[in-house]
């Protein structure tokens, strides 16, 4: 493996600021390990509001602003306070 290439895989093995799910990662623990599967997992909790009307949606006013929810936990968060369910199909 080149340098860059390790450096590559370094760099996006690892979590950010953004990206640690910090105290909610054991919600992680059962997410699909296939990818097929974890995108059908995301798809189902997250979508850009920008792309609502492709999925025939109408987002109430009132949570319009989640789309400023910038990181894992924020998202996390609002996620289990809508649906306390586990995260998997």
């Amino acid at each position: 493996m080149s340098e860059d290439n390790h450096f590559t895989l370094q760099y996006y093995t690892q979590q950010s600021v953004i990206t640690d799910p910090s105290t909610y990662s054991s919600l992680f623990e059962n997410l699909p390990q296939d990818l097929p599967n974890l995108d059908k997992t995301v798809q189902g909790l997250l979508i850009s509001l920008l792309w609502e009307n492709a999925y025939g949606l109408d987002t109430p006013q009132e949570r319009q602003n989640e789309i400023n929810l910038r990181t894992v936990p924020e998202m996390l968060k609002r996620i289990l306070e809508l649906d306390s369910s586990p995260l998997t199909l």
